[in-house]
């Protein structure tokens, strides 16, 4: 689940600083951000609540595919 901060952004989840491989994160609408690795990821901020909804391996990446989340949860 979201992490809401206090100015009405969000972050995803804690405990994602802890993979060490390449990430590419997968928006509901398709399109796709890559990171070099989870402590990358745990720094950004997004404008909306988003939740993970699956995590996957792919040879030496991670793919991430998230939905929208519940900005009230």
């Amino acid at each position: 689940m979201a992490v809401e901060k206090k100015n009405g952004t969000f972050r995803l989840e804690e405990g994602l600083d802890r993979i060490v491989s390449p990430i590419n994160l997968i928006f509901p609408d398709h399109s796709k951000v890559s990171y070099k690795n989870g402590t990358e990821l745990a720094t950004v901020v997004f404008d909306r609540s988003y939740r993970i909804k699956s995590i996957a391996a792919v040879d030496d990446e991670i793919g991430i595919i998230l939905e929208e989340g519940d900005a009230s949860a």
